[in-house]
């Protein structure tokens, strides 16, 4: 994956370097799989830091107020 297929993650510090990072991480991933024809423990913990990262910045969704 190249950085910039991934969107900016806003104007925070190193966020331009945390992009770049994550899509290494990604392309690491892509790569492997194609080797390996399918998951390995790797991709399966990549995907959950990933999970785990998006859930701890759900607090800034406010909740649909009905």
């Amino acid at each position: 994956m190249r950085q910039d297929q991934l969107p900016s993650p806003g104007q925070y510090v190193n966020s331009q370097k945390l992009r770049v990072e994550a899509a290494k991480a990604i392309s690491h991933a892509e790569i492997t799989y194609g080797l390996v024809g399918g998951n390995t423990a790797e991709h399966i913990q990549l995907k959950e830091f990933f999970e785990a990262c998006a859930a701890a910045v759900d607090f800034a969704d406010p909740e649909p107020e009905e």
